[in-house]
């Protein structure tokens, strides 16, 4: 989620709202990124670029998920785009 999609229903999200730009600022200052970037980068790339999408199709037939049901929504999404037709989960 960016900082300007984060719901502001109570007084810690407005705390993480005014938060968020300045670490987000300051990870792009030291050209670092944080695993949640990384998730989302990958699921953007995934999404955005079919012909990756197909290349790691064609590279791996399966895809093992290990405590699958500590999954969020963001790591699913990326599952399911790695294995459209589900066959590989």
């Amino acid at each position: 989620m960016s900082p300007e999609e984060i719901p502001l229903d109570d007084y810690v999200d407005e705390i993480v709202a005014k938060v968020y730009p300045e670490y987000e600022a300051k990870l792009r200052a030291a050209n670092a990124v944080d695993f949640d970037d990384l998730l989302l980068q990958l699921a953007i790339l995934l999404r955005e670029n079919p012909e990756l999408r197909t290349a790691l199709d064609n590279r791996f037939r399966y895809i093992l998920v290990d405590e699958y049901q500590d999954t969020n929504a963001l790591q699913a999404d990326i599952l399911y785009r790695l294995c459209p037709d589900g066959s590989g989960l």
